[in-house]
């Protein structure tokens, strides 16, 4: 009985979650979906039954009175269900996506009802049934039936309520927007005569109080300049503080569960990614034990974020439906390279030395848009490999031994010695394409470039540097590591100035980052508390010299675009920055607004390198993103 209880409400389940999901049907990842669903369902359900049998014959047994054991397992019915419906809401709660100051979330409250639904529809089921069976107190039992069959219904109602529009309603709002984006047009007005262009740089990791620190020791003076002809503020982040999911917020101006970036890896079932959350990993709702076993068996892996993931539109697909030319270099989920008005250098060119490693009849693709721009810039890539001695003393006081053995190091997570070639030559390529784009080619309308050095520098060096606090690592490690950390934000320092001095004159440029740093731990720098970012505004749209109150993530997508003088989505969970726009652009110029933008187009199909996609995620783990 317990295993017909578990199947009937697999089944039901399946048909609901179905119902509420109209757009996964005949997506690659819908068999993967509903067999986890189908699976936990049943799960649920037999255990819900085989507890209430139990139930049954032990009070039976000791009262001998079916009445009685009706009524007391009435209410242990509801019991049982409350406690699952408090066991998802635990693990729903210390989910690292849906963290609790996110819950009720559309999401999370499906997942709530789908299952605590499952442990009841199976309690009242099997029970009914049995006072059937037994013959006694019938009317009382069809009655129940009859409650029961409303269940699923109510069930169907309520997840409705709570979860997002639909596929279709989401294509009607597409329509909706364009037709308003048609009609209140999306031209500068013609009273305008210089073309608005905004650079956008992102320092990953990078904090107000190291920076003031090197400011006061004068180490930064491009940053400097900007800030007497500029305003700054701390730059609110988000929690989880994992950076493809804010570096997408700042892309898109949505939170994380809705443009669906939310880690640094997604879990594929067959080398075909999974991209509903949370259902896509097992583990983020409690269930680890059996995304364990299914890895341990082949059928789950893992695969770094793509461009394909993401679910809603970035800046650069906004601008490109606007008729405005963007260049993107290096930003996080940006592989494979979308098709956009101008270019876009993914965030696995860095990785291209793995064509080499793997051979060229198996190497990453889709790297660039156009696709052959990777020619173009492919002697630009730094591999680690290339770099000198010189590269790594400039920044680390070490001997040549010590450089080469730094040159030679393999992964290892958060650890100097093993990462600072790979930070170093990152950053140095796509320093190298960014300028090579302002060199070669006119300006566009949207300059994004993203570099990630500061961050992870900052994780492993920190702790030997007394730029935020006293150290407590070895005196010799100090001596050999204790600047890198400095010396590394005066490079960035001197890329900002190499990258401003090339920009057409009348551009804005926002620099920010998406969280700083605070000392977890003695010796333990990271950022899981989500301490403050950090921007920096200047140009002619921008007050000069304010320190502002501190705007969001959310607001760097709504601001860029009113720069532009492109309309902002009303759907956006931020808004326009307006304490950094000087008062003669907010009195000239009136943000326009559109509904939505919509749900994020097809992506080019191209297939990753399996090998090369297998050193990123172990890179990740190594740097201690991924457990």
């Amino acid at each position: 009985m317990g295993g017909g209880t578990g199947f009937l409400v697999a089944m039901v389940n399946s048909v609901l979650f179905l119902g509420m999901n109209p757009s996964i049907i005949g997506s690659r990842g819908t068999l993967l979906i509903l067999a986890y669903v189908f699976l936990i369902s049943c799960t649920t359900g037999i255990i819900a039954g085989l507890a209430v049998s139990f139930l049954i014959k032990g009070v039976n047994r000791i009262s001998g009175d079916l009445p009685l054991a009706g009524v007391l397992m009435r209410t242990l019915t509801w019991a049982v269900a409350a406690g699952v419906a408090l066991l998802f809401a635990r693990a729903l709660v210390h989910n690292q996506e849906f963290p609790a100051d996110a819950i009720p979330s559309r999401i999370a409250l499906q997942v709530l009802f789908l299952f605590a639904g499952s442990a009841l529809f199976a309690c009242l089921f099997f029970l009914n049934v049995h006072m059937l069976a037994s013959g006694k107190r019938r009317a009382r039992s069809f009655s129940a039936i009859a409650l029961l069959a409303c269940i699923p219904a109510l069930l169907t109602v309520l997840a409705i309520l709570v979860w997002p529009r639909s596929h279709s309603a989401q294509a009607a709002a597409k329509e909706d927007a364009q037709h308003f984006q048609a009609s209140a047009g999306l031209l500068p007005p013609a009273s305008q005569t210089a073309v608005p262009k905004v650079f956008l740089l992102g320092l990953d990791g990078a904090d107000w109080d190291i920076i003031d620190r090197l400011l006061n020791e004068g180490k930064m003076p491009n940053i400097a300049k900007l800030l007497r002809e500029g305003c700054r503020a701390n730059l609110k982040t988000i929690v989880p503080c994992e950076s493809p999911a804010i570096w997408t917020t700042i892309a898109t101006g949505m939170p994380p569960e809705i443009h669906g970036i939310t880690d640094f890896v997604f879990s594929q079932f067959y080398r075909t990614a999974i991209n509903l959350d949370p259902l896509e990993q097992p583990s983020k709702v409690g269930f680890g034990e059996i995304q364990d076993a299914a890895e341990s068996l082949g059928l789950l892996g893992e695969v770094p974020v793509t461009s394909r993931m993401r679910r809603s539109k970035a800046l650069w697909n906004i601008l490109s439906g606007a008729g405005k030319q963007s260049t993107v270099v290096g930003w996080w989920a940006s592989w494979p390279a979308e098709e956009v008005s101008g270019t876009v250098v993914s965030d696995r060119v860095s990785y291209a030395r793995l064509e080499a490693k793997y051979g060229t009849e198996r190497a990453l693709n889709g790297l660039t848009h156009p696709e052959d721009f990777l020619s173009e810039i492919h002697s630009l890539i730094v591999q680690p490999e290339q770099l000198l001695l010189a590269d790594i003393q400039e920044f680390l006081d070490v001997d040549d031994e010590e450089a080469r053995e730094i040159m030679d190091s393999d992964y290892r997570g958060h650890q100097l010695k093993s990462e600072f070639r790979f930070l170093l030559s990152q950053d140095r390529t796509y320093v190298n394409v960014a300028k090579h784009c302002l060199d070669a080619r006119p300006q566009p309308d949207f300059f994004a470039v993203y570099l990630r050095g500061i961050d992870i520098i900052s994780h492993c060096a920190l702790r030997y540097s007394d730029v935020l606090n006293p150290s407590v690592a070895d005196l010799e490690e100090i001596r050999k590591y204790g600047k890198a950390v400095e010396r590394y934000y005066a490079f960035m320092d001197e890329v900002a100035g190499e990258l401003l001095g090339r920009i057409d004159d009348g551009t804005t440029t926002l620099i920010i980052s998406d969280h700083g740093f605070t000392m977890e731990s003695p010796g333990e720098f990271h950022h899981t508390n989500a301490p403050d970012g950090i921007l920096l505004a200047a140009g002619p749209d921008i007050v000069k010299g304010k320190l502002i109150d501190a705007p969001s993530v959310y607001d760097i997508a709504p601001t860029v675009l009113y720069l532009l003088d492109t309309p902002v989505a009303e759907d956006m969970s931020g808004s326009v920055i307006w304490d950094c726009i000087a008062t003669d652009t907010r009195n000239a110029k009136v943000v326009r607004k559109v509904p939505t933008y919509g749900g994020h187009g097809a992506v080019a199909d191209v297939s990753g390198n399996p090998e090369a996609e297998e050193e990123m995620v172990e890179h990740l783990r190594a740097l201690g993103y991924l457990n």
